[in-house]
């Protein structure tokens, strides 16, 4: 059975494309683990997906550092097949933490700026 991890910032259920992969991946060859935030939003649950959340607390910039690095601890604690990141404002971060693991990004819009330069900077 392979081992799935999707990444995200969003809180699980609340981001649909996700939501509909956890509900529509094949439970019997595919294990899913989805680590996200804690946002404090109601917790929706799919049976068979193991749900691991982040709860936020403090500064948000130290927040979020502490978020990256909690979920190395928890990618190199487990032996996943797959990492499936959503994009997120620093994926390039999550990457190189993450430098030997297989990942997917699944980036759906890049940045969109009236200048040039800002739009290729940010993407």
């Amino acid at each position: 059975m392979k081992k799935i991890l999707i990444l995200c910032n969003s809180q699980f259920g609340y981001l649909t494309d996700t939501y509909m992969y956890c509900k529509h991946l094949d439970k019997n060859n595919y294990h899913i683990t989805y680590y996200c935030f804690d946002v404090g939003k109601p917790k929706l649950v799919i049976e068979n997906i193991n749900v691991v959340y982040y709860k936020s607390h403090g500064n948000k910039v130290l927040n979020f550092v502490r978020f990256l690095f909690a979920q190395r601890r928890f990618i190199q604690a487990n032996n996943f097949d797959l990492i499936f990141h959503v994009d997120t404002k620093y994926s390039m971060i999550t990457r190189l933490l993450n430098i030997r693991q297989s990942m997917v990004l699944d980036i759906r819009t890049g940045y969109i700026h009236q200048y040039n330069f800002v739009s290729r900077l940010k993407n």
